[in-house]
């Protein structure tokens, strides 16, 4: 399985000739119309968390540290938490993922740098806690415009034996939106509306991109995927109801018989810009 994770636009689909797109809309102009399902999308409930694996989820598997002002140091205190945490998952480490992140002040490029440094940081402090694991480091830099001490930080998730948690943390999104159409029939679609399930937070949205078959406020579990593929329209769709500095979640295979034409996909990577959100891509 292969993970993508994309900050501020989505470069999966193909281009295609740029064909008359649709008044600066995205999608074909005709979109709408080949779903009964009102603009391809439907929001559904989750359902109950799977029962397997998830009761061994008693430690929180993931934690941030905060920095100072353009400060890549951290004082003896916060260094002391950070391994007491780390020595709750003795015997059961495999990996860690590390995203550092600074607010907006300071050049695109000088906060690249601090984020690095940031990492390398929290990374020199995890390595000798953790033996033998992998350290996954993602360097996302500005993380809002301007001032803001939430940003200057880096997150750390602990990636353990039990494969569906490793799985849940890695999404670890606000917004979900499931390929429902009949390409994704099968295990997959199942296994992560499984994951969906265990990982839902309240305040979270689930959608699914399917053509027919779906109403709002049914339960994930009861839809069957059908029909053909929508995803790019329910993703345009999708932005319309996030917030700046959430992270979209996007589970598809991507098969979809009416690719991006050029001028749609500038827009749409447009609209993640101009939202201020990520966008993780998971191709099952």
């Amino acid at each position: 399985m292969r993970y993508f994770l994309i900050f501020l636009a989505l470069f999966l689909a193909p281009a295609a000739a740029d064909d008359n797109p649709y008044e600066g809309k995205i999608y074909l102009a005709d979109a709408r119309s080949r779903c009964t399902t009102a603009m391809c999308t439907c929001r559904v409930n989750p359902g109950p968390p799977p029962t397997i694996e998830t009761k061994t989820m008693v430690v929180d598997r993931s934690a941030s540290v905060y920095f100072g002002e353009a400060s890549y140091t951290l004082d003896e205190k916060q260094i002391e938490i950070l391994r007491r945490w780390l020595r709750a998952f003795d015997g059961q480490r495999r990996s860690v993922t590390l995203s550092s992140y600074t607010d907006g002040v300071g050049t695109a490029q000088d906060n690249i740098i601090l984020a690095r440094n940031r990492n390398a940081t929290v990374k020199g402090l995890i390595m000798p806690n953790i033996p033998g694991s992998g350290v996954r480091s993602i360097i996302v830099g500005e993380n809002v415009s301007g001032y803001d001490p939430r940003s200057r930080r880096v997150d750390i998730v602990v990636h353990t034996t039990q494969t569906l948690t490793t799985k849940i943390d890695k999404v670890r999104a606000d917004v979900y939106l499931i390929d429902a159409s009949g390409s994704m029939w099968g295990r997959q679609y199942r296994h992560w509306t499984d994951v969906v399930n265990a990982s839902f937070k309240p305040g979270g949205k689930i959608y699914l991109s399917i053509m027919k078959g779906c109403k709002n406020g049914q339960i994930i579990d009861n839809v069957t995927p059908q029909g053909g593929t929508e995803i790019w329209f329910s993703y345009w769709t999708v932005l319309d109801s996030m917030r700046p500095g959430q992270t979209l979640a996007i589970v598809s295979d991507f098969q979809s018989n009416y690719p991006l034409t050029s001028r749609e996909h500038a827009l749409l990577s447009k609209k993640v810009r101009d939202k201020g959100v990520k966008v993780v891509a998971i191709r099952p």
